[in-house]
């Protein structure tokens, strides 16, 4: 439901501009977008963060963040369908935690009522 509220974003955004959407601000946090093009695919990361910072100072952690996601699953984007097995991807928090990107380590699972209380809170506003 999530990924499909963002895409849905995203695609609004297409429809009424000549550029994509680069950020969203919300009262306790940010989304920022990143559109990038591996081969014949365009792959949409979605960075969320409630940090202070503006976009301008983490515009270069989402680019390095995008960057390393390519590197390490190339392999992957490049040979598969059009789905995709996220399971494929669990590791990459470890990478963005060695690249100091992120300062701890994610949960390994997120209870289900924490993933829906922030999927209400988004979609009230």
């Amino acid at each position: 439901m999530q990924s499909g509220f963002i895409a849905a974003l995203f695609q609004f955004s297409l429809e009424f501009g000549q550029k994509s959407i680069r950020e969203v601000e919300f009262e306790d946090g940010k989304m920022i977008f990143e559109l990038k093009k591996v081969n014949d695919r365009e792959l949409l990361f979605v960075f969320f963060t409630t940090c202070e910072p503006s976009g301008k100072e983490l515009r270069p952690v989402v680019q390095e963040a995008s960057n390393a996601f390519i590197k390490k699953y190339s392999k992957i984007i490049n040979e598969s369908a059009d789905i995709v097995n996220s399971d494929d991807f669990k590791t990459f928090s470890d990478t963005l935690f060695d690249l100091k990107l992120i300062n701890r380590r994610p949960m390994k699972s997120i209870p289900l009522m924490k993933r829906k209380s922030f999927l209400d809170r988004l979609l009230r506003r």
